[in-house]
């Protein structure tokens, strides 16, 4: 199972195509652009986590994936674990680089991907010992 199919089975199956829809990617592009994100945000979010300095407002909200709110609500969550906006354009920068999708777009999902990525590893749907983490540390990350 791909991280892509594991953040959508924690956010609900409509999910990536509301994010797909808003931004205007077709499914192979967001797959690609959140298969590249998703394991930097998710990385970060456990060693934040880890070190005790996650922002768990940020990450107990749940809002509606591909939504104005959760674009506020991954802003917020990109802000406690990147620290500034440069980072977090620099992040986007290197996966629009990666995957060949416009930086503007890949700027749209990454707080998506965040507000998914905090709130599944808020409910447990991440686990600490299996699927994406098992992943992660498979992967180095």
């Amino acid at each position: 199972m791909s991280i892509f199919d594991m953040l959508e089975g924690a956010a609900g199956s409509a999910a990536m195509s509301q994010i797909a829809e808003r931004v205007g990617l077709p499914p192979s592009q967001l797959q690609a652009v959140v298969g590249t994100l998703a394991p930097l945000v998710i990385s970060k979010l456990h060693s934040k986590s880890q070190e005790g300095s996650l922002d768990t407002s940020a990450a107990s909200q749940s809002p509606q994936p591909g939504t104005d709110a959760a674009e506020d609500h991954g802003n917020s969550v990109l802000g406690s674990i990147f620290g500034s906006k440069e980072v977090s354009r620099s992040v986007a920068q290197e996966t629009a680089d990666n995957t060949g999708v416009s930086v503007d777009k890949v700027k749209q999902v990454l707080p998506q991907v965040a507000s998914i990525a905090a709130a599944a590893m808020h409910q447990g749907k991440l686990g600490q010992g299996g699927g994406l983490a098992d992943i992660l540390s498979g992967a180095g990350l």
